[in-house]
């Protein structure tokens, strides 16, 4: 994550990382719920998600988050089902629906 200010302490997060949780933590909360509906057996998930604050922009703002989930199933669900679930999670996303800046999910899915 590039953020505009580097002083602080390392050790705390600062409020860019923690909406950048939120963001994470929203989708995976929602695709886990829409899966567990759907009875697809996720076995894994983990985001690497990224946002990006430009320095030289004002007035300073997080203008871009990207979520790469990557998503272990077990059992017979297509690819395709189990994407689809992960958009249809965007759209309910509620952080992501508050948020102005551009975002995207680029999930990955394995099968165990």
């Amino acid at each position: 994550m590039t953020t505009g200010e580097s002083k602080g302490d390392p050790a705390i997060l600062n409020p860019e990382q923690l909406l950048l949780m939120a963001a994470s933590s929203c989708q995976m909360l929602w695709f886990l719920h829409l899966a567990a509906k759907a009875r697809i057996d996720v076995v894994a998930y983990d985001d690497d998600a990224s946002a990006l604050m430009p320095e030289d922009e004002e007035p300073a703002r997080v203008t871009d988050i990207t979520l790469r989930p990557s998503i272990t199933v077990d059992g017979d669900a297509s690819e395709e089902r189990v994407r689809k679930l992960v958009d249809t999670a965007h759209e309910h996303c509620y952080i992501a629906n508050t948020l102005n800046c551009s975002m995207t999910v680029e999930p990955s899915v394995q099968r165990r």
